[in-house]
């Protein structure tokens, strides 16, 4: 598993990625991700989480508009 943290623009952006199966061709969204979408949402107005996946592993990747650099 990686993890990584950076600055893109003026995003935060943090990422979650592995080199297992990835994601099934068809899953549905299920209740913990609408959740965690749902909390990100509430934490940090402009958020999102992105997934993706292929059969080399799969990604998850949050972008939180950041105050560096505002003003």
């Amino acid at each position: 598993m990686i993890l990584r943290t950076r600055f893109v623009d003026k995003t935060v952006q943090l990422t979650v990625e592995d080199n297992g199966p990835g994601i099934p061709p068809g899953t549905k969204e299920g209740l913990g991700l609408r959740m965690v979408r749902e909390r990100i949402s509430l934490a940090h107005p402009g958020a999102s989480l992105r997934l993706e996946s292929s059969p080399e592993g799969a990604r998850a990747t949050i972008e939180i508009p950041s105050a560096r650099g505002a003003g």
